[in-house]
């Protein structure tokens, strides 16, 4: 039986009054935004109803990562009638972050939006500290393995540590420190995952009842790096729940406020003490890794939509408008008719939703007229991000919490909010940042209007995965590799192209090497680096949403094609009469079974045109005495194969050779780093030269047309183009020849 029904009916009449008084005036709190953009010129242009009964709307506008508004330079002064602005000071690929303020004779309403055009995607996040719960190492191996996968996939380095339930917060916060003092530019998360050891802290009942005062749960210790956490003040036994009391000396601390702005974003997925759960808690964390995965790889789709049900009244205690939060935070992220007042219950069974927030009077399992932990453990609501208020269920390590009973559903919930004290800033997010980041944000507030509530609070706390985003992209699949080429099939949905990446072996980040349209399907790796060679192809797609366009990134494909087990020292090719001499020089030789010599007459296509059998280290040399004729310039490459596990893999080393002793064309330097090459020509037929520089697509990018008398000619050709593959050809009446040139 649904909840509201069992309510008396006097009480349910009194409420429902109440409720619908909320829902309006939470919406009066919010400027309700649409944004749309132009691309030529750059602009956005944002619309909203007229406030009710407006005098006044100020428009400000910083850049992201700017600590303060400047309130005495608007960016815009409207009047309070006003329904439009356009910003067309904005550039494309750039980020912003606005603040629209009313001002009304009933209401002063505000919103956050972060916008942009075309705004440029995001390749590489960082490094994120995975914490694991040493509990569920083995049971959890393969859905672990993928998950770091996962994280790779969109643009972090994973630093994973196993973690003992054991052990003391302050150890899991030197852990983390240490971590983060190896790499502070580039450490940027921290994903618990199982029940990590729970910092508490504080004296305050954060929702206002004096038998839930004390400690509170806050992740947010581990997030901070330079502030000062102390145990030596509170003093204070007389909460309900035992954990929440806090002696001196304890091992919990003092501070109800975040002592510094925290430095990390933090989010926890913890699935213990769910004993109302026919599920164990190792089965519940495999669900969540697994919808997670799916979430990711657009197996499942969310519809671009969000509700409010809101169960509070105005008066007293609930007069702060906390549903407010949740109408600002999806008006950034959805047009006014992808927002609606909804029911938890009702409208998670039968419809789907990328965002809701339910607020109502709570206990540890449940808020009055939203759900209760029972509901989501027995069913499937599909709802993936939560920002739920109610009383005692923030203090989230509880049995049964509330909070975290959408990540133990078997539906659709990956993260949860204690979302109302404070109010959470999630607008980053509608232009594909992560939730991690709504939360390091909230809990480091330094220029967010609050109203009621205060910020910089210690009971925030992200229920999920910190690098969560909202709009995943189908990512390619089947990605494959033969030789030097990679292949895949397409993203399931429109994409704008693909981009490839390889991984560093020295640093361990992917980082891209190419950018290709959205109809091609393979790629060749002219440069593969000695070691393994680790590849990751993703789709790459334009993402529109209320907040304007950005270029967003789908999970990573991956493949890992090939281990070159030869260090080659050196390798050169030399004409001696009628024949080309190769000689190369390795250093060490790992399961190397032989060595192919092959030759190409146009840089791409090779045959095999010798081999010799690997003698562990050494030098090789090996004569082409069948060269063809009337071809002015050839290619070689060696081609190793190893008989590990009897696989072959291949390494290409491109060399060009000049084979005409009558006369010349060529180019240097090649590969190309410094947006210009020589040309050089001798003995070649006089006449009117024509030089074209072409793209992979056929495009041509430069041109230009000189005589030439015969003799020793030498040219720079300057050019300002992107890292590639490029063919240089050259013509006259008489001669003809290109080259294949590479840019780095």
């Amino acid at each position: 039986m649904h909840m509201k029904t069992i309510k008396l009916i006097a009480y349910i009449i009194i409420c429902t009054i109440n409720n619908a008084v909320a829902q309006d005036e939470n919406v009066l709190k919010v400027i309700r935004i649409t944004t749309t953009v132009s691309y030529s010129p750059a602009a956005i242009t944002f619309t909203w109803p007229a406030i009710h009964r407006g005098t006044q709307v100020s428009v400000f506008r910083k850049a992201k990562n700017d600590l303060s508004w400047d309130l005495n330079a608007p960016k815009a002064t409207l009047p309070g009638n006003a329904t439009t602005y356009t910003d067309n000071t904005v550039e494309l690929g750039k980020d912003y972050e606005y603040f629209f303020r009313g001002y009304g004779r009933d209401h002063n309403p505000y919103t956050y939006i972060y916008a942009g055009v075309g705004v440029t995607q995001v390749d590489s996040r960082g490094k994120v500290i995975l914490l694991v719960d040493d509990t569920f190492t083995t049971s959890l191996k393969p859905e672990l393995a993928r998950l770091e996968m996962d994280l790779e996939g969109d643009g972090w380095q994973v630093i994973r540590h196993n973690i003992l339930r054991t052990a003391t917060v302050t150890s899991v916060k030197e852990i983390i420190k240490n971590d983060y003092d190896d790499d502070p530019e580039n450490v940027k998360a921290v994903f618990l995952f199982g029940h990590i050891p729970v910092p508490y802290t504080g004296s305050i009942a954060w929702d206002g009842h004096p038998n839930h005062s004390g400690a509170w749960p806050c992740d947010g210790y581990y997030a901070d790096m330079t502030g000062i956490w102390t145990d030596n003040i509170v003093n204070t036994t007389q909460a309900s729940r035992v954990e929440n009391h806090n002696t001196i000396g304890d091992g919990k601390f003092d501070q109800n406020y975040f002592p510094a702005l925290t430095t990390l974003q933090i989010g926890r997925v913890d699935l213990s003490k769910m004993v109302s759960s026919t599920k164990s808690e190792m089965t519940l964390l495999k669900q969540y890794l697994n919808k997670h995965h799916d979430f990711r790889h657009k197996v499942f789709f969310a519809e671009p939509s969000s509700f409010i049900d809101n169960n509070f009244g105005l008066n007293g205690f609930d007069a702060a408008y906390y549903a407010s939060c949740g109408w600002r935070s999806f008006t950034a992220m959805f047009p006014p008719s992808k927002i609606k007042n909804g029911d938890y219950i009702d409208d998670g069974k039968t419809e789907s939703f990328l965002w809701a927030y339910g607020a109502g009077g709570g206990i540890y399992k449940s808020a009055w007229g939203v759900a209760y932990t029972d509901y989501f453990l027995g069913n499937k609501p599909k709802i993936v991000f939560n920002m739920l208020f109610g009383s005692y269920f923030g203090d989230w390590d509880s049995e049964d919490n509330f909070l975290r009973a959408p990540l133990a559903s078997a539906g659709w919930g990956l993260a949860s909010c204690w979302a109302g004290i404070p109010y959470w800033l999630n607008h980053h997010t509608a232009l594909g940042e992560t939730i991690g980041y709504s939360a390091w944000i909230t809990m480091r507030n330094t220029c967010y209007q609050s109203d009621g509530p205060d910020r910089n609070m210690t009971c925030i706390n992200l229920m999920g995965d910190p690098t969560l985003r909202i709009h995943p992209v189908a990512p390619p699949k089947n990605l494959t590799i033969i030789g030097n080429n990679l292949n895949w099939d397409a993203s399931a949905e429109p994409v704008n192209g693909y981009c490839i990446y390889r991984q560093n072996n020295g640093t361990g980040q992917y980082l891209k090497i190419a950018t290709l349209a959205n109809n091609v399907y393979t790629f060749v790796d002219l440069n593969p680096i000695e070691g393994e060679n680790k590849y990751m192809v993703r789709a790459q797609k334009l993402e529109a949403a209320n907040s304007g366009t950005y270029y967003n990134l789908s999970q990573g494909a991956f493949y890992t094609p090939l281990t070159v087990p030869l260090q080659l020292a050196n390798y050169t090719v030399k004409l001696n009469g009628n024949a080309a001499v190769n000689v190369w020089e390795t250093k060490n030789e790992v399961n190397v079974d032989y060595i192919n010599i092959q030759r190409s007459t146009d840089g791409i296509n090779f045959i095999t045109i010798g081999k010799i059998i690997a003698k562990g280290a050494g030098m090789y040399s090996f004569t082409d005495k069948q060269l063809p004729q009337n071809i002015a310039t050839l290619y070689y490459r060696l081609q190793i194969i190893d008989n590990d596990a009897n696989e072959s893999n291949e390494k290409v080393l491109a060399v060009n050779l000049n084979l005409s002793t009558e006369g010349n064309f060529t180019v240097y330097p090649n590969p190309i780093t410094n947006k210009n090459f020589i040309i050089q020509l001798n003995q070649l037929p006089k006449g009117i030269y024509k030089l074209s520089l072409v793209n992979q697509a056929g495009n041509l990018i430069k041109a230009l047309n000189f005589d030439y008398d015969g003799s020793f000619y030498k040219q720079q050709i300057d050019i300002d183009v992107i890292s590639g593959i490029y063919v240089l050809n050259i013509s006259s009446d008489n001669f003809s020849d290109y080259k294949k040139l590479i840019v780095k």
